[in-house]
This record gives structure tokens, sequence and C-alpha cells, in this order.
């Protein structure tokens, strides 16, 4: 801003249109500051409330009154993969059973 205010001092430069770009850059500035400062703030609460609810579940599974629900929680997900590769697996069988009647084999 300065720099653009001592360009003023020059008689080739008119010292108002001087004047209003140093007005224009500094609004920029201040927009763009305030910019960055929100995205930041963004990302700082999502990694803030990632790390409570990482912090939260632990607490609550290692919390004898909660009765450990996050290894029920797990075991629930190990079974569904088990029935989703079990049902894939049976799908396929049943394709190449399909295959082998249509080709006569």
């Amino acid at each position: 801003m300065a720099t653009l205010r001592g360009m003023a001092q020059i008689k080739k430069v008119s010292a108002r249109e001087i004047e209003h770009m140093a007005e224009y850059f500094e609004e920029l500035r201040s927009s763009c500051s305030g910019w960055l400062t929100s995205i930041v703030s963004g990302q700082e609460e999502r990694e803030a409330g990632r790390l409570f609810g990482r912090r939260r579940r632990q607490e609550m599974a290692e919390d004898p009154l909660h009765g450990g629900w996050l290894e029920e929680e797990r075991e629930k997900k190990r079974l569904k993969k088990l029935r989703k590769a079990r049902q894939s697996r049976q799908k396929n069988g049943r394709k190449e059973k399909n295959a082998r009647k249509m080709s006569g084999v």
C-alpha cells in the first residue's frame, strides 16, 4: 500500500487513481483473509468433531456401564461381511451352473 501511495508523487500517475487502487487492494486483502480464515476454521471444526467422535466411542466401549456395545457392533459388521461374501459366492455358483446347462455340459 505504501508503495502505491508513494507512486502518487510521480507526476505521470494520477494520485486519485493510485488512492483508488490502494483502497481496492486493501479490500481484496481483507476479503481473501476472511475467506481463508473461514476455510481453515471449517477444516478445524471437522477434525475436532472427528477426533471427539473417536474418543467418545472409545470411552463408551471401555466403560463397563455400557456393556461393551462396541464389540457387539464390530461383530455385527463382521457377520454382515460374511453374509455378503457367502451370497456373492452362491450367486456366482448359480451363474456357472446355468451357464453349464445352456452350453449342454
